[in-house]
């Protein structure tokens, strides 16, 4: 994950989100503090002109019948990060959680909901509310890995 996150860092920084749109500043794991979750963090922090964008990212490698797949098993950690960039929206800052296509089948993504129902429903209320959601390939290469084709996703 550590280093997804830091592809993707490298990506952005690099200009190749274009829906993120121009940023002046970009920092790593910071701290958000809330009043049902505490100090929690986010993968990244985007700054521009006065306004902030949190990313969270989410490694997303299961594939099954010819669509990539999120999460691969419950996990209360990934409905907190979706509850987490809700509440960030409903502060007045942009919330961004990008799907890292981790395999080079396909671009085809959809949240697993038979393997946690709970995230599936959440993600598209969370949707509803402001926060919203870039798939985006990581490519492989023998040199490394690049944050590759990548699009904002409406479900």
């Amino acid at each position: 994950t550590a280093r997804v996150n830091a592809v993707v860092a490298e990506g952005i920084n690099a200009g190749r989100v274009p829906v993120l749109g121009k940023f002046e500043q970009l920092s790593s794991e910071p701290s958000f503090n809330t009043a049902t979750h505490g100090r929690s963090r986010f993968d990244l922090k985007l700054e521009k002109r006065g306004a902030s964008a949190f990313v969270e990212v989410k490694n997303a490698t299961l594939y099954q019948q010819g669509v990539v797949r999120f999460p691969d098993a419950v996990s209360t950690r990934a409905l907190k990060h979706l509850e987490l960039l809700e509440t960030a929206v409903s502060e007045g800052h942009e919330g961004w959680l990008l799907f890292a296509i981790n395999r080079p089948e396909t671009m085809a993504f959809e949240p697993a909901v038979d393997i946690h129902p709970a995230y599936g429903s959440r993600l598209y209320q969370v949707m509803e509310n402001g926060v919203r959601v870039i798939i985006a390939r990581i490519d492989h290469y023998a040199d490394g890995l690049e944050l590759g084709e990548n699009r904002e996703w409406t479900g």
